[in-house]
């Protein structure tokens, strides 16, 4: 039988779709934009422990997670006339975690090149059925790319390496003398404790630690995705290990930072304008948008409900809080990338002085709404001067972080309806007096 190459004509002008980081929502969209743009065919990395989370448990259907429906992504792809190179690994080249693999499988065995062939048959396998059908002509997918052999491992995103694996470093040693003990180290704090790019090999101390740490990070993702998509919602208050600054979606370090070489930041999924941390507690409130506001897909409404929590904790700490729109205080204008250097109308405010008192950015897609909160607590730990080209200096609230804290977790617990659903970190007061700003 001849080839999709020996029998069409057209060239094939092809475009890599990591699907696997985008909205299930957004595909559409997404692919209509790159057919306008000439693109008749899609490169799809599929990686096998993103649909594999669990030994024996494939989805390539998106029971589990929206954004792992390759047999809807397939259709999709068909019904737009673009044809598929598809992937499967095991190894993948596309800066994903363990190069593709299934945290699981990594581990399990210190031997990742035998238990590989008992392990694959079965992911292969899974594919097959799944996408049966779909092969072309009858179906999009016209090749297969098959990487059997490891490349030089990915380096991970700075929001994991920098951000996450100091605060779960913290939360497992009981202080610094500890971690020294079991790593045979001397270091001074956990922030100087860097992740180490053979991970995956687990030989050392350090290394099965982070090959822990990251398994703990999917199976927090995959816990966090089960309680919106069963209607519970969930909820972590936390604080930062330094001065970071997070981008909103939308914003460009080098363009809204005077130098993103002189302070670290993470972009984060939601809007709004840039947020300076390290003297904040921050919270985040995730809710599937049925449960949360299910007379109404307005984004003021879906707003004004996911931050009521927010607003009843400040007033329980002694906080006169209200939004922007429920004062006689009006919004302040202009070009500015500081968050705190802007109002509007969906703003928490003091109600008696206007003064804005928490930075807030939303995320809504068709199924879920996700809010980020930063409260200060302390004056900056750096000149926000040095970061921002138009600054403003926060004042912190009137209130101790503890109570703060405390009456933020009695609401959110309220709001969820469940205390078991409002994560912290086991000290989300401390702070690492050995950072120092990059």
């Amino acid at each position: 039988m001849p080839t999709y190459f020996e029998t069409v004509a057209r060239p094939v002008i092809a475009a890599d779709f990591d699907y696997f980081r985008l909205p299930r929502e957004k595909w559409e969209l997404l692919l209509v934009r790159l057919r306008q743009m000439g693109v008749n065919a899609l490169s799809l990395n599929l990686p096998w422990g993103f649909h594999e989370g669990e030994p024996g448990a494939v989805d390539l259907t998106g029971a589990s997670d929206s954004r792992r429906d390759v047999v809807g992504l397939l259709r999709l792809s068909a019904a737009l006339d673009f044809v598929c190179l598809l992937k499967p690994g095991p190894y993948l080249e596309a800066g994903v975690l363990g190069q593709g693999l299934p945290l699981w499988l990594l581990r399990q065995t210190d031997d990742l090149e035998a238990a590989l062939p008992q392990a694959v048959p079965g992911w292969f396998r899974a594919l097959s059925e799944a996408l049966e059908g779909q092969q072309w002509p009858a179906g999009p997918i016209i090749a297969l790319e098959i990487t059997a052999e490891s490349g030089q491992p990915q380096p991970l995103s700075p929001q994991l390496s920098e951000v996450k694996w100091p605060i779960w470093l913290r939360k497992h040693y009981d202080g610094i003398e500890a971690l020294n003990a079991a790593y045979g180290t001397a270091y001074r704090t956990v922030n100087e404790v860097k992740f180490p790019e053979n991970w995956a090999a687990a030989a050392t101390p350090i290394e099965k630690d982070a090959a822990l740490f990251l398994e703990t990070v999917q199976n927090e993702g995959q816990s966090s995705y089960r309680q919106t998509s069963e209607g519970r919602g969930g909820a972590r208050i936390y604080e930062w290990d330094g001065p970071w600054v997070s981008l909103g979606t939308s914003q460009s370090p080098d363009r809204d930072l005077i130098d993103p070489a002189a302070i670290r930041w993470v972009r984060r999924p939601t809007g709004g304008k840039a947020v300076l941390h390290g003297h904040d507690v921050t919270v985040s409130i995730a809710c599937p948008l049925s449960s949360l506001c299910p007379d109404s897909r307005r984004v003021t409404d879906v707003y004004r409900r996911i931050i009521a929590p927010i607003i009843a904790g400040l007033n329980g700490a002694g906080i006169s809080a209200r939004l922007a729109a429920d004062t006689p205080f009006g919004r302040t204008k202009g070009r500015t990338s500081d968050c705190f250097s802007h109002i509007s109308p969906i703003d928490v405010v003091d109600a008696t002085t206007g003064r804005k008192l928490v930075g807030c950015a939303l995320r809504v897609t068709r199924e879920a709404v996700l809010a980020q909160c930063s409260a200060p607590v302390g004056m900056p730990l750096v000149d926000p001067a040095e970061v921002f080209r138009s600054p403003h200096v926060p004042q912190p609230l009137e209130v101790g972080k503890e109570s703060l804290v405390a009456s933020l977790r009695r609401e959110l617990a309220s709001f969820l309806g469940t205390n078991e659903n409002v994560a912290e970190n086991d000290n989300p007061l401390q702070r690492d007096d050995g950072l120092r700003p990059r």
